[in-house]
């Protein structure tokens, strides 16, 4: 082989490998913050009922790509952190998916007392 051509393979593994650890390293973004409202009444229609559940799946959506963004992160990262600073990760990841949670219960109340007002009808 030529040194051109190991020179050559040898730059290519290492951008490879950089682009690797950029993947690792991206940034997330910010949590997301834009969480739907649960309608709530009498007045509640079939129409709103959907529209909601469609915004707390979009949203649910979102946390999901964030957390697994932000695990994907903390492989690389927990080696540099002190436990003080993992435990802060893992709770402000674990409030945001309890977030959803709360949010996910909420949308089932709020399709029960939809259908329990039907049913009365």
């Amino acid at each position: 082989m030529s040194i051109r051509l190991i020179i050559a393979l040898l730059a290519g593994f290492m951008l490879a490998d950089q682009a690797s650890a950029q993947q690792r390293l991206r940034d997330c973004g910010e949590e997301p913050l834009d969480l739907p409202t649960i309608p709530g009444g009498e007045a509640i229609s079939a129409d709103i009922i959907r529209e909601t559940r469609r915004a707390v799946l979009d949203y649910s959506d979102k946390v999901d790509a964030y957390l697994s963004c932000m695990d994907v992160r903390a492989n690389t990262l927990f080696t540099y952190m002190t436990e003080k600073q993992r435990t802060q990760f893992n709770n402000d990841l674990a409030d945001v998916h309890n977030r959803r949670r709360s949010l996910q219960i909420k949308m089932n109340e709020a399709i029960r007392a939809y259908r329990d007002s039907q049913r009365r009808n």
